[in-house]
């Protein structure tokens, strides 16, 4: 999808971001961690198979509290692999990574450096909807195969994490985010680079943010 300049600034003066001169940045190689709990073996499962997988898992307290699950989708390459925290509820009883004006807020963001939202592939770090349960490390380790297996179906060019608790999880640091954030990891198991940024329903309640994620979207960019 290609968008003019013109267009791009109309984006970024409708959600107040004045633009600045871009700076180099280094690349930051982690290592993955292996998966603490193993959920059998994923290594070969196709998309319709991991739906079944992640549709059916038992695995942690957050499935057993009976909470939907979001599912991988099937679709061909997509070159954005989006990542949140947890599944949120919408009216129509679907599930989402974003509240409806954070989504806007995200397509936005993608738009003003010329990429499509349709495009991109979009999940969570937590399969189980958001529920009175806090989801935990440990839980995380029963879905991150499920999120490896992801990656390795769509072969994205870059990983973009949104938030913090995604950041944490996927790295595998303890930091903040803000330390986290404005730098370009590669993840030596998958072989794909990682930024990470907050998450757009955090913008909404903290616009002064809203340079800074564009920062890091013009970052996982320039990996594309």
């Amino acid at each position: 999808m290609t968008v003019s300049t013109s267009v791009r600034r109309q984006y970024l003066d409708a959600m107040g971001i004045q633009v600045w001169e871009e700076r180099g940045v280094v690349p930051v190689k982690v290592e993955l961690a292996e998966p603490k709990v193993k959920v059998g073996s994923l290594g070969d499962l196709e998309h319709g198979e991991l739906f079944v997988t992640v549709q059916s898992c038992k695995a942690c307290g957050l499935s057993n509290d009976g909470a939907p699950k979001i599912s991988p989708v099937a679709r061909s390459q997509s070159p954005w692999f989006v990542v949140g925290d947890v599944p949120l509820h919408q009216d129509n009883r679907s599930l989402s990574l974003f509240s409806p004006k954070a989504l806007q807020l995200f397509n936005d963001m993608l738009l003003s450096v010329g990429e499509n939202p349709q495009t991109t592939y979009q999940t969570t770090r937590i399969k189980c909807a958001q529920s009175s349960i806090e989801p935990t490390n440990s839980d995380y380790a029963y879905c991150q195969p499920f999120l490896i297996r992801e990656i390795e179906l769509i072969k994205p060019k870059v990983v973009l994490l949104l938030g913090e608790a995604a950041a944490q999880s996927v790295i595998g640091s303890s930091k903040g985010i803000d330390e986290l954030r404005g730098k370009v990891y590669t993840l030596d198991a998958i072989g794909i680079p990682c930024v990470v940024t907050y998450h757009p329903d955090q913008l909404l309640q903290t616009p002064l943010l809203k340079k800074a994620v564009w920062d890091d979207i013009r970052l996982a960019k320039a990996q594309v």
